[in-house]
């Protein structure tokens, strides 16, 4: 006689629901802590993209800072009144922060000055247009090609690099109708505000009108501002580097603009204006999350002994320093270091809670901050050479 089939007792049920639960929530947790470790890791790369992003493009500056001023200096004459040689690299006022601990610390800007490179003059697949002063007591100059066919200055030029050549042409939506001019002989420079330009006249020439007219322009290579014939004109570029706590509650983030010079009113001290002074022009933020802190160190051969170990450091080039041009020509390292904090607190995988590990790190002569706390932080740092100012001291 057959028996009937017989099922699992309740014990065995039970107990292989046990072990399944057991189970499943070894390979839940095993999940939770790789979903947890992989965002992680990339909140950490996010911040590596965040630093290397707006390093690349400031060490660019950096490179540029000097062009068509190998001695240093770029004069200024706001608006004819006063004038003054100004650092081509120099230090903007402290500024103060809170880190998330809330301890306070403070951080300067950078602006750079120098020529925009593509308007240098012809490149070398024939490029590009030189602009030259022909008459310095009547701001008349002349553009050419590279062929020497006489331009408008005004005048777009695109070269087949995809670059604007035109020294003093500006886009339409500008917010000034000329861009700022340097004018130069590659080692001198001074910075031109342009009012007007002629059309040119039979012989190419063309008038420039601007602020700065006046007395106070030289031919002096000693003389505040000034040029004389033969003086080249290229478009300036003058950057400004910062750090903005846009919101009071969360880290700083790191802006770059195009600042707008002075009035008659205004003071050595601080030339440029923008966002971060009373100017209006706001800048272009730089990377795509927080930046903590941006360290400057500048570093002089005082003794010019080419002896390393001699070299001295500083964070601080003052742009009302009377002997600039000397402090220039010592100027052998430029070293940046961006410090990238993460938006959110860094939690422990085998433990509740946060991670309160991650502090400020130093840099070049600074200590590291003593307080920790859960925001991830990474450090970048770049060395550059002002190559536009070393030739020149050389």
């Amino acid at each position: 006689m057959r028996r009937a089939p017989r099922g699992f007792t309740l014990i065995e049920v039970m107990v292989s629901a046990g072990i399944l639960m057991v189970i499943l929530a070894a390979v839940t947790s095993v999940l939770i802590s790789i979903n947890n470790s992989t965002q992680q890791t990339n909140r950490v790369a996010d911040l590596q993209d965040n630093a290397r992003t707006a390093l690349a493009v400031l060490a660019s500056d950096l490179r540029s800072a000097g062009l068509g001023a190998s001695n240093g200096t770029v004069g200024i004459a706001p608006e004819g009144k006063w004038a003054a040689r100004l650092p081509t690299v120099f230090s903007g006022p402290p500024t103060t922060f809170r880190d998330p601990n809330n301890n306070t610390y403070t951080v300067r800007s950078l602006y750079i000055l120098g020529a925009e490179p593509p308007t240098l003059g012809i490149t070398g697949t024939g490029d590009g247009m030189v602009g030259a002063i022909t008459d310095p007591s009547n701001a008349k100059l002349r553009c050419t090609t590279y062929a020497g066919v006489q331009y408008n200055c005004e005048k777009s030029m695109v070269g087949a690099d995809g670059y604007e050549h035109s020294v003093a042409y500006a886009p339409t939506g500008s917010p000034a109708t000329f861009p700022y001019l340097l004018v130069h002989d590659q080692q001198r420079a001074s910075l031109v505000t342009p009012t007007g330009l002629s059309g040119p006249d039979g012989n190419g020439v063309q008038t420039l009108t601007f602020k700065e007219a006046g007395s106070l322009i030289s031919p002096d290579p000693a003389a505040p501002f000034g040029f004389a014939q033969g003086f080249q004109v290229a478009k300036a570029r003058v950057v400004h580097w910062y750090l903005l706590q846009t919101d009071p509650a969360a880290p700083p983030r790191l802006f770059r603009s195009r600042p707008t010079l002075v009035d008659q009113s205004g003071s050595c001290a601080l030339p440029f204006l923008d966002e971060t002074s009373t100017g209006t022009v706001k800048g272009t933020e730089m990377g795509a999350g927080p930046i903590e802190d941006m360290e400057i160190r500048f570093i002089f051969d005082s003794n010019l002994t080419d002896d390393p170990t001699q070299f001295v450091r500083t964070d601080n080039i003052d742009p009302c320093d009377p002997n600039a041009m000397t402090l220039m020509r010592q100027l052998r390292e430029i070293r940046i270091q961006l410090v990238s904090i993460g938006t959110s607190k860094m939690t422990n995988l085998s433990q509740s809670g946060t991670v309160a590990r991650f502090t400020t790190p130093g840099f070049d002569g600074s200590s590291a901050s003593t307080s920790t706390d859960a925001y991830p932080r990474r450090a970048f740092v770049t060395r550059i050479a002002p190559r536009n100012v070393i030739p020149y001291r050389l």
